[in-house]
């Protein structure tokens, strides 16, 4: 979830979003052509060379912002780490929107929850709860 600060509106995203090293770019292209969704950035024809990745930003990215290309596999392959906790959190955000909690105050307060708790928020409570 994200708040425009020109526009003061919230929207509201499913997506799936992986970084690798530039240098593995390679990983990503394979990662968008086996979903056949998604995009990345920056775009494939910016990096056709190991020369041209040397120069570019540290990192690439795969978005894919349509859950159903890929919900079915990590359904069908969990992840065997921290991460199946974020995908958990996300489907639970998935099904809300798709039910248009979002709509009512109290389903955005959930949804806003899952968001914060997911990935580096998720960090931050493991932290808390160390203390």
């Amino acid at each position: 979830m994200t708040k425009s600060d020109k526009t003061n509106k919230i929207s509201i995203r499913n997506r799936l979003s992986i970084s690798q090293s530039t240098h593995d770019f390679a990983v990503l292209k394979a990662i968008k052509y086996f979903f056949k969704a998604g995009y990345l950035s920056p775009k494939a024809e910016d990096i056709n060379s190991v020369d041209l990745a040397k120069l570019s930003q540290d990192n690439s990215f795969y978005y894919n912002s349509m859950p159903e290309t890929f919900i079915p596999f990590f359904d069908k392959y969990p992840l065997y780490s921290r991460k199946q906790l974020d995908y958990q959190d996300f489907l639970k955000f998935y099904q809300l929107k798709k039910n248009k909690a979002h709509l009512t105050d109290t389903g955005f307060k959930i949804m806003d929850n899952l968001c914060r708790n997911m990935n580096s928020g998720r960090d931050n409570i493991e932290k808390s709860k160390r203390k």
